[in-house]
């Protein structure tokens, strides 16, 4: 299944994001209302360039001593993130976030951030996805007539 057909049902976030010349307590602030681990970096041209964790905070803020208030997001953020696209499957995505040991990744369409995608909502769709091919199958050996002709393939989507 691709990403973007799931889209319309993963959380979105509506201040998962700040600028690169925000504080630290800035963000901090963003993220608790948000109840997110994480917010996204944009430049001035909205795009993304940094992710911003709580491991970022305490590595970069609490254990240098510095303060939140003073310290820009820019300083501390992770420049390196890896996102994925809006045409990714879920497995695909999956892999990005096992092969990169993350939890959180931007769902990035030309530069731009669409949304934020976290493992746990990967795992719950791959689930519901297997659930109802499991359905499917088990009402085409009972004889239903109703079940739908599935396609196997490594990435089977819902006809």
């Amino acid at each position: 299944m691709q990403l973007l057909k799931v889209f319309n049902k993963l959380k979105h976030y509506n201040n998962y994001t700040v600028y690169k010349n925000s504080s630290v307590y800035e963000a901090l602030i963003s993220m608790a209302k948000s109840n997110l681990d994480v917010i996204l970096v944009l430049d001035d041209n909205d795009d993304t360039v940094g992710i911003f964790t709580h491991n970022d905070y305490t590595r970069g803020v609490l254990l240098n001593t510095s303060h939140s208030i003073d310290t820009h997001i820019q300083e501390v953020m992770s420049a390196n993130i890896c996102s994925v696209g809006p045409y990714m499957t879920l497995e695909e995505c999956l892999d990005i976030f096992i092969n990169h040991n993350i939890t959180y990744a931007p769902i990035l369409d030309h530069k731009k951030c669409i949304g934020l995608l976290a493992i746990g909502e990967i795992s719950q769709l791959i689930n519901e996805e297997r659930e109802f091919l499991i359905d499917q199958l088990n009402k085409y050996i009972c004889g239903d007539p109703f079940a739908k002709p599935l396609v196997l393939t490594r990435n089977t989507q819902r006809q």
